[in-house]
């Protein structure tokens, strides 16, 4: 279990004494997730604020136990309405892949490589071999470029294959380990 593993782990099992101890709670409002948190002395609901992560998710920060927890929001609402932790592997998914959308119709649990390889926007991760070289290459002649806005060139080589970003990095890494050795 790698260093983030574990850290998650910890918050979902933080998360969960929360839950079953009735300190904190979910409820919707317009398909909006609202987190309510039990205030530790006068025992009153607190409705939580949520901020917004560089990478899209809604996020709450709970403050117990002399810690600040940090949690996304569509975890949160999976645990707390499911009652158990996500196992080892897994990712809670977003359906339509809107990651503001933590409805609980919305989030269903797959194993890590499967919100790439079953997304609705990359049905063909699978590529042949004379596509993958073709990729390669194309790959190669963008990187070669000095000054290139390449994450912007790099997405729209991912979309004219049909592929995540994340997969063209990964076959771009299996391609550079191969050539190493």
């Amino acid at each position: 279990m790698n260093e983030l593993d574990r850290m998650t782990l910890e918050k979902d099992r933080l998360t969960l004494r929360l839950i079953k101890d009735d300190e904190l709670k979910v409820t919707f409002e317009n398909d909006q997730a609202i987190v309510w948190l039990r205030h530790w002395k006068s025992r009153k609901w607190k409705k939580l604020q949520d901020s917004e992560e560089k990478a899209g998710y809604i996020v709450h920060n709970i403050y117990r136990f002399g810690k600040r927890i940090r949690i996304r929001q569509h975890r949160l609402v999976w645990i707390y309405l499911h009652r158990r932790i996500p196992p080892p592997g897994c990712a809670i998914h977003h359906k339509d892949e809107n990651k503001k959308n933590n409805h609980i119709s919305n989030l269903e649990l797959r194993t890590r490589e499967e919100p790439l390889m079953h997304s609705g926007k990359y049905q063909n991760q699978k590529l042949t071999n004379e596509q993958r070289q073709q990729l390669i290459r194309e790959y190669m002649l963008i990187s070669g470029k000095l000054g290139a806005n390449r994450k912007g060139e790099v997405q729209a080589l991912a979309d004219k294959y049909g592929i995540h970003r994340a997969h063209l990095a990964k076959i771009i890494r299996k391609h550079r380990k191969e050539q190493a050795v």
